[in-house]
């Protein structure tokens, strides 16, 4: 597993952990009531969604998004590795549930966190910045492969198409030339683009390459 200790160590920089969430961004409810399970269902996911207003289309890119997931979480089950489908699901149909906000990985997690779903809101807050395991490890030493999975999904999907990540990031890449800091937006495509790269060749190696 030295390729997995290595991209663990190597992953993204997005700062802090849960903590990082402000105070009322942790209690606040928005009129849901908390749910006593790990990972909300299929149905429960839906109803967040209509909670919050969640557009069609961020939906359907939520679907796509999800079945990319499913399918590698199913892989890595079957090669032996322990991961949690529920989690990958429920994250994965959620990562933008709050796409139309300002910074909506952090507000998409204040949402889960809220409802009572630390785990799930910990694999939206990072759906954007894939943190390294040993920020992880201070909270969900379990959870980084869970969180890995859907990140990458949601790379491997523009709109509700599944992509390659050159054919998604290319796409990406003339946002950041438009952007205000452009240098800044192009370097933190640079690292997403690489952290994808370093987990699909994981996710490969771990499933169909070691066969």
């Amino acid at each position: 597993m030295g390729d997995l200790n290595q991209i663990r160590r190597e992953g993204g920089d997005f700062p802090g952990g849960l903590g990082g969430l402000q105070e009322d961004e942790q209690t606040e409810t928005g009129g849901l009531k908390a749910m006593p399970r790990e990972a909300p269902d299929d149905g429960e996911c839906r109803r967040i969604w209509d909670h919050c207003g969640t557009p069609e289309p961020v939906r359907r890119h939520c679907e796509a998004v999800r079945a990319q997931a499913e399918a590698m979480g199913k892989r890595l089950l079957e090669a032996g590795k322990k991961v949690d489908l529920n989690l990958i699901r429920s994250g994965a149909l959620l990562h933008d549930v709050a796409r139309t906000e300002e910074n909506h990985p952090q507000r998409g997690a204040a949402i889960l966190l809220a409802q009572g779903y630390p785990k799930v809101a910990e694999v939206i807050r990072c759906h954007h910045d894939l943190e390294p395991w040993e920020d992880f490890e201070k909270g969900f030493p379990d959870l980084w492969l869970e969180a890995a999975v859907v990140y990458l999904a949601d790379k491997q999907v523009l709109g509700d198409k599944a992509v390659t990540l050159e054919q998604r990031f290319a796409d990406s890449r003339k946002k950041c030339q438009r952007a205000r800091d452009r240098e800044g937006a192009l370097a933190a495509h640079e690292r997403r683009y690489l952290q994808a790269k370093r987990i699909e060749t994981l996710i490969f190696i771990e499933t169909d390459g070691g066969q």
